[in-house]
């Protein structure tokens, strides 16, 4: 299930960050000023082809591959990083995220289930 990290590093200028995780999948959530989700990320698959889905408000949806900087061309681990425009499947989507939602505020789990069922419609 997914549990809150604490003292999440805020970065300048971007939207208030909280991140989320558990041992196969990680969330992260942005928040206006007035605490109103404005993005999230959904990572899952961790250890294995980790696969991540962001939305943004103005934006919309962006899928990806992410590439974990451990593969063996690299002699040292390099920094993770999203191959974006790849192409898979996301139906069970919403069923990967609850099933690790149960700790979560139920604003932010509903908001998140109804953004990853419109990406479904549409795609």
């Amino acid at each position: 299930m997914l549990q809150e990290i604490q003292k999440v590093r805020q970065i300048p200028n971007e939207p208030f960050r909280r991140w989320f995780n558990d041992k196969n999948s990680d969330l992260i959530i942005w928040e206006d000023d007035e605490r109103a989700i404005c993005g999230f990320q959904f990572c899952f698959s961790k250890g294995q082809t980790e696969k991540s889905l962001t939305w943004k408000k103005g934006k919309g949806f962006q899928q990806a591959l992410v590439e974990s900087g451990e593969s063996e061309l690299h002699k040292h681990k390099t920094t993770p990083f999203l191959m974006v425009n790849t192409n898979f499947d996301f139906s069970n989507i919403v069923e990967l995220f609850k099933f690790r939602d149960r700790e979560l505020e139920s604003r932010i789990s509903q908001f998140v289930v109804a953004k990853m069922q419109d990406y479904l419609k549409k795609s």
